[in-house]
């Protein structure tokens, strides 16, 4: 077994194994940026199952996505009813092998024995020489190793960097990350102002999710509490209540409304829109309430307002994370009760549905949530990080490639350095005269782009134009576009709002073409 971090080729084939939902693939973006960052000129593939398939689609990070219906062998007795099934894992193994895989990353615990033994049998199908994974005492068959200390010893996030850390990837910018095109921002915005004016819409907009996925429905906060705490903060700051969810929890939104006492305008968004267009649409609002679910860490990653309601679950692996940026608002309420958490806990995962009596919620009362819920919405959503953070990246803009031109990132930190990367997808011959570049202090003017970007934020539409494929306006600035060459933004015309052809001149075109 390798003690230290290792090494990979430049051009490394990797493979990342999280056949997890929406949220934990979620918490594996910080550490999928860093092999990126780390390795730009790599093949990065990523293994899922096919509720979380389409999550990372248009991630520049991702070459390729991988779907396997792992709930197919989730136990032994089901190779022995449809023993067929073992069939469909026939062309995955020809895929793991031919793709010639320099490591494999592991993104899990290894928890259950059928669990390990199918980690196992996967990890050997990649032929790979590194096998990089978590061990908490059952990971023999891992040549990499970081050490499992149980659940909530680490933020699951933070796990999945340590495992990428085996093979020397590492990354400053922690944030979670859900790629969306400007097609995802175009329909959560219609889904939120429908035929209204941005500027006759009451504020603040408050969305909850009284849902949480259907592993585990117990860790759902009494539907009775969200009505009451709904109208206690219409009560307190006005405003209206947008309730999410899947389609199968629109039962659950038409009780809560019939629950509510106050003349709070309220809509159920149940089953309306992708897991994408939802993404969007939280980036929008003025603050989220929900429980342990991958909402939470969809509002989490656009750098909304967010308190997180705990009780079975473990909320040191699973709450809200925000990777250390500064400015992002996220908040925790539970309770402090000597049998919490019964669901991972340890080495174990424990009880999924709880005990009977389920008091780490039943006795969580509507008062600690609309306190956190108060102070998030009087403390202004912040978009920059504090002076003292020099070095923290202030924007980020990422030109999507085309045919005649590599994609590429353009990072841009506040003490006006910089890092430009390079991404050749399976064009590294064609495009190796591009090589990624570091960019001193000062190579940039960061007030003069900070003043800018301030502006932005304020602009209530975003200029529908196809080569701006998204933006987001959190505590460090992404934009996404798609040009003819690196640089070009030539669908933006004189008709659009000043502010984003000021962008358009200080950013895109004169940062650039100092790069050529």
């Amino acid at each position: 077994m390798q003690t230290q971090p290792i090494q990979l080729p430049p051009e490394a084939h990797i493979l990342v194994i999280k056949m997890a939902g929406i949220g934990d693939l979620l918490l594996a973006t910080p550490a999928l940026r860093a092999l990126r960052e780390t390795y730009p000129q790599a093949q990065i593939d990523l293994l899922v199952t096919p509720a979380s398939a389409g999550l990372l689609n248009g991630w520049e990070v991702i070459d390729r996505v991988i779907v396997l219906d792992k709930y197919l062998f989730d136990y032994p007795q089901q190779m022995l009813t449809n023993p067929r099934n073992l069939l469909k894992l026939r062309p995955l193994w020809h895929d793991l092998r031919d793709a010639h895989y320099d490591a494999v990353l592991l993104l899990h615990h290894l928890t259950l024995p059928f669990g390990r033994l199918k980690h196992q049998v996967l990890l050997r199908a990649t032929g790979a020489k590194w096998r990089a994974g978590l061990d908490n005492g059952h990971g023999w068959f891992l040549n990499l190793r970081a050490q499992d200390n149980g659940f909530g010893a680490m933020h699951e996030a933070e796990y999945n960097l340590a495992v990428a850390e085996l093979v020397g990837a590492t990354t400053s910018n922690k944030r979670l990350t859900v790629p969306m095109s400007e097609e995802d921002h175009r329909q959560a915005w219609q889904l939120l102002y429908e035929n209204e004016s941005p500027e006759s819409i009451k504020h603040p907009i408050i969305a909850m999710h009284p849902g949480s996925g259907s592993y585990s429905t117990a860790r759902r906060w009494a539907p009775e509490r969200f009505a009451q705490l709904a109208d206690t903060l219409f009560s307190d700051v006005g405003g209206q209540l947008l309730l999410l969810g899947g389609p199968e929890e629109a039962e659950l939104h038409r009780q809560i409304i019939g629950m509510m006492q106050s003349e709070m305008p309220v809509r159920s968004l149940a089953g309306r829109g992708s897991i994408k267009i939802t993404a969007a649409l939280l980036e929008q609002v003025d603050l989220f309430v929900g429980n342990d679910s991958a909402l939470v860490h969809l509002a989490v990653a656009g750098g909304t307002p967010t308190v997180a309601i705990f009780g079975l679950t473990n909320s040191g692996a699973w709450g809200p994370y925000t990777g250390g940026t500064p400015g992002q608002q996220a908040v925790i309420v539970r309770l402090d009760l000597p049998c919490m958490p019964c669901f991972y806990r340890g080495h174990d995962l424990g009880t999924p549905e709880g005990c009977a009596t389920r008091d780490c919620l039943a006795l969580l009362s509507v008062d600690p949530v609309a306190v956190a819920a108060r102070r998030l919405l009087k403390t202004e959503r912040s978009l920059f990080v504090p002076p003292q953070a020099t070095n923290q990246a202030l924007a980020v803009i990422t030109n999507s490639g085309s045919t005649n031109a590599p994609g590429s990132t353009l990072a841009i930190n506040r003490d006006g350095s910089g890092t430009v990367t390079y991404l050749k997808g399976t064009q590294q011959e064609r495009f190796k005269r591009y090589v990624n570049s570091t960019l001193p202090a000062d190579t940039f003017e960061s007030s003069q782009l900070e003043s800018i970007l301030t502006q932005i934020k304020d602009v209530a539409t975003i200029p529908d134009r196809h080569c701006l494929k998204s933006t987001s306006f959190g505590s460090t600035i992404t934009i996404t576009y798609q040009g003819k060459t690196s640089g070009d933004l030539s669908c933006l015309t004189n008709e659009d709002p000043k502010i984003f052809l000021d962008l358009k001149q200080l950013v895109l075109e004169n940062m650039y073409s100092r790069l050529t």
